[in-house]
């Protein structure tokens, strides 16, 4: 009997011990699990904030994409502006353009009608000028999932520009173009929704804002993909050029980098001015040359116009340029290696074509600096007068002819050149004698006279 009861006790024993251990197994089994949800959330948070990071955009591609798209916008937002001679149904044509643009989380949340669409919306009336534009790829989380699509938001950033009375006002502005590169479909989300909601940029961080796989049709929200070359590139920094000696003078000059602008145009009184004195050729000016050099991460756009003016963008990633209107003002060093491994008459030649840049793009002060002082003080007189001949006695845009070169001694050499005029409407040939004197380095001293 002692010996029954001993053993149930020991078999209750075992199985109390058994099922403490299961429990205590279970638990962990649950903490384990419990562990893994968690690292399973941060792990997914983690891939959100690696798929959602905000950085510029690197392709020509994306920038025709969102350029076209603000366009599209601009178009719509400037019809809304423009309805007052519009019939009820072409007015509803144009608030049903519009809203496709416009999400629908967006319209809700801003409560946005027929009637208060302009002052919800703050549409641009005026010129756009894209500064920046960023870029984050969309993601969707379901089911602690990643589910990546085709969908990426476009974060613009910069100003709206509105001339009127003489006068250019300037405000910053902002926006985001949400593109569905798949099915070429697009939605903005303006920048009241932004302010609304808090929505900043900041490069590195995380941002998901559009929520769905694809966008829909709503027929009036597509976009054309095409491939763009270097080429495209180089004509959309001339053609922004152009625009913007219109419409932003002070944007081109503080896109020339300081020191280039200080020794070229001194301040912006004389470049605004140099704008002036060749408005109609800058604004019939197209590109007739081009060429394109990739260097320690710039590329350069080198465009000839049909004046031979050179213009010169060195961009270090979309939209982040300087301009260049010459290679003279700062020689890059292709030009000194090339100068250095050139003889006596080749030197003179270069000189002398370096002048004649010069003259061209009406850049008298420089030229001028580059003439002999003696020549200055006993043939010139002065700068003004010096300013007169050339603009009265040269082309507004010259061709050199080299025709016969003398070497005078002591580094002096004497060069008979004829000149005609780039534009064809004038017939006559000038010809002039140049008298130069090589310096060390590319420094050059001369003098001039007319055959």
């Amino acid at each position: 009997m002692n010996k029954i009861k001993k053993l149930i006790i020991i078999l209750l024993f075992a199985i109390i011990s058994i099922i403490i251990i299961l429990l205590l197994f279970i638990k962990q089994q649950n903490k384990d699990e419990y562990s893994n949800k968690i690292e399973n959330k941060e792990a997914v948070k983690e891939v959100f904030e690696q798929e959602n990071m905000i950085h510029k955009i690197d392709t020509n591609r994306q920038y025709f994409y969102v350029k076209e798209c603000i366009e599209k916008y601009k178009q719509y937002a400037t019809e809304i502006y423009n309805m007052d001679g519009l019939n009820d149904y072409q007015r509803q044509i144009s608030f049903t353009q519009i809203k496709s643009l416009i999400p629908e989380f967006v319209i809700n949340d801003l409560g946005i009608n027929n009637n208060n669409i302009i002052e919800k919306l703050g549409l641009p009336d005026c010129i756009i000028r894209i500064d920046n534009i960023y870029v984050s790829k969309q993601t969707i989380n379901q089911k602690e999932y990643i589910q990546k699509t085709n969908i990426n938001a476009y974060i613009v950033e910069g100003i709206i520009i509105n001339p009127t009375n003489g006068q250019i006002i300037k405000n910053n502005y902002k926006l985001i173009a949400v593109l569905d590169e798949l099915n070429e479909r697009f939605l903005i989300i303006p920048q009241e929704y932004m302010e609304s909601k808090g929505i900043s940029v900041e490069e590195g961080k995380s941002l998901r804002i559009f929520e769905n796989e694809e966008i829909e049709d709503f027929q009036y929200n597509g976009f054309y993909t095409e491939e763009k070359s270097e080429l495209d590139m180089a004509k959309e920094y001339f053609n922004l050029t152009k625009y913007y000696t219109l419409y932003d003078i002070d944007y081109l000059y503080n896109k020339m980098s300081e020191e280039y602008r200080n020794k070229r145009f001194g301040n912006i009184e004389t470049y605004r001015k140099y704008i002036k004195d060749n408005y109609n050729e800058l604004q019939s000016s197209t590109v007739q040359k081009y060429l394109v050099n990739n260097n320690n991460g710039i590329t350069q756009y080198v465009i000839k116009d049909q004046y031979e003016n050179l213009y010169i963008f060195d961009a270090k990633s979309i939209l982040d340029f300087t301009i260049k209107l010459d290679t003279y003002t700062i020689e890059e060093e292709k030009f000194k290696t090339t100068y250095e491994n050139s003889n006596s008459q080749q030197k003179v030649q270069m000189n002398i074509d370096k002048f004649f840049q010069m003259i061209n793009r009406q850049d008298y002060q420089t030229s001028y600096n580059v003439l002999d002082e003696q020549f200055r003080m006993n043939k010139l007189k002065s700068k003004d007068n010096f300013d007169s001949i050339m603009k009265n006695r040269l082309f507004k845009y010259n061709i050199i002819n080299f025709v016969d070169y003398k070497d005078l001694g002591s580094n002096t050499y004497s060069y008979t050149i004829k000149l005609t005029d780039l534009t064809k409407q004038k017939n006559n040939e000038i010809s002039m004698n140049i008298i130069m004197q090589l310096k060390e380095g590319t420094d050059f001293v001369m003098s001039f006279s007319f055959n």
